[in-house]
């Protein structure tokens, strides 16, 4: 992936878009948090693009906020739903293993 390329991230501890070099929609959020950044609406809008179910409206957002790709961590539990299947029906993969998908957004989502 390009090195300015931006993750929509699962999860942000440890996550590999980011062990990688690349930008990651949300980080830990303390460190933001506590120099002031609104990190609940991020992480709110993280939690939301992820459960998306209109295509158009995913679109919108993921460019209002520069992401990239998703990246989803299929083996963690999370205490949000992600819809899973919004994502391999209308995005195209780019990678893909036994524990992580990304799916690439520039095809679907023009920008």
């Amino acid at each position: 992936t390009p090195k300015n390329a931006v993750f929509l991230n699962s999860s942000y501890l440890y996550n590999p878009a980011s062990l990688a070099g690349r930008k990651i929609f949300l980080g830990w959020p303390y460190f933001a948090w506590s120099a002031g950044y609104d990190t609940e609406t991020r992480d709110m809008i993280r939690k939301n693009l992820l459960n998306s179910t209109d295509l158009i409206t995913f679109c919108k957002e993921s460019k209002k906020n520069n992401i990239n790709y998703v990246e989803i961590n299929i083996s963690e539990k999370y205490d949000f739903p992600i819809n899973y299947t919004f994502f391999e029906v209308n995005l195209s993969k780019k990678y893909e293993s036994p524990q992580y998908k990304i799916y690439n957004i520039k095809n679907v989502c023009k920008k």
